[in-house]
């Protein structure tokens, strides 16, 4: 058996301000100052403004277009491109900041997205009105100690981080394999066998 020399962990350890560690002139200083002194973000704070008639604004006052038409992404969202002119984003200000690659010739772009409605019978909004109840949160908070104990083991111990399987039958199938194994080695760690 190894024979560790024993440490006192407590003596190692020093009380530090961190304000006092960055340092003017190093590299954990640079960050700090350039967010803090040199670079403007007033741009990004600004919004964009969309109007009924497909133009709306960006944060400078420059107007942005759109043809009117609306697209619907993978996920069933509608959402609408807008786009500013060549020549309004060339003469722009805040063109540095506003672009991802300022030195493209072409305009801003900009998705609009058109907000979700939920119906109140939806899965998910009838899930989450019972998690942001009182009663809801108390049985949430207790899952850390009863189901998600369950669902690491089967995943680092057994080795289910995915499903080999398709098919709802199939996957049910497996997953309740899992399961029967997890619960046989409970009873074999638990008193039951004698």
């Amino acid at each position: 058996m190894p024979r560790y020399k024993p440490r006192d962990r407590h003596s190692l350890m020093l009380p530090v301000e961190l304000s006092e560690q960055i340092v003017p002139g190093s590299l954990a200083f640079a960050p700090d100052y350039l967010v803090d002194h040199e670079l403007d973000f007033s741009a990004m704070d600004a919004a964009f403004n969309f109007h009924d008639d497909n133009t709306g604004s960006c944060p400078a006052g420059k107007m942005i277009t759109s043809f009117g038409t609306w697209y619907t992404s993978a996920n069933g969202q509608r959402n609408q491109l807008f786009t500013a002119s060549d020549q309004d984003c060339q003469s722009c200000a805040v063109r540095g900041q506003c672009l991802k690659d300022p030195s493209r010739e072409r305009g801003r772009q900009v998705t609009r997205f058109e907000p979700k409605v939920r119906s109140e019978h939806d899965a998910s909004e009838r899930m989450r009105r019972a998690i942001d109840s009182i009663r809801g949160r108390h049985l949430y908070s207790q899952r850390i100690g009863t189901v998600e104990p369950v669902f690491g083991h089967i995943r680092h111990n057994e080795g289910l981080a995915r499903l080999n399987l398709r098919g709802r039958e199939k996957v049910n199938t497996q997953w309740h394999l899992y399961c029967m194994v997890h619960n046989i080695e409970k009873l074999a760690n638990s008193e039951w066998r004698q």
